[in-house]
């Protein structure tokens, strides 16, 4: 962490500490509990300037922790159906959602006959949220139609 008395930036809060970067460092980065509370003075806002064309495609950090979240949920999928399996004797395929990369960000479809209906309607909603909390932070959200669950840029409103 920075020297005393260096200029830090305050990103969130969480319990009593404080996520936090020194100003002067890139990296600088770690949490604090920002004692004595009357060290605390105001800065002038940062201006950041823009200084070269933003990467438009999903960052690598966001695309791993979605394939992990995908892993879980194929994982969860199998193992309850062979368990009902084991204990109907009936055979059914276990649903599973297949990504892959598409332009700036990712296309997950469930397979085959799963894609029918809403059968899968509450898990799939269920993992579309945590997807959505995996990729807070970023510029990306998911949006979710007939079997297919697309990461895209979101769209600016300004």
């Amino acid at each position: 962490m920075p020297d005393r008395g260096a200029e830090i930036i305050r990103f969130f809060k969480s319990g009593a500490r404080y996520y936090v970067r020194a100003a002067e460092e890139k990296n600088g980065f770690g949490w604090s509990t920002m004692e004595p509370e009357n060290a605390w003075r105001k800065t002038k806002k940062a201006v950041v300037e823009k200084t070269q064309e933003a990467d438009t495609s999903l960052p690598e950090m966001y695309r791993k922790r979605v394939e992990e979240k995908i892993a879980d949920a194929n994982g969860s999928y199998k193992a309850f159906f062979d368990h009902f399996s084991m204990r109907t004797g009936d055979r059914k395929s276990a649903p599973f959602w297949r990504c892959e990369n598409s332009g700036g960000g990712m296309r997950c479809e469930i397979s085959g006959e799963w894609k029918k209906g809403d059968r899968l309607s509450q898990s799939t909603q269920a993992l579309a949220q945590e997807l959505e909390n995996v990729l807070l932070g970023s510029d990306f959200g998911v949006i979710y139609n007939d079997g297919v669950m697309e990461i895209q840029r979101r769209k600016n409103t300004d």
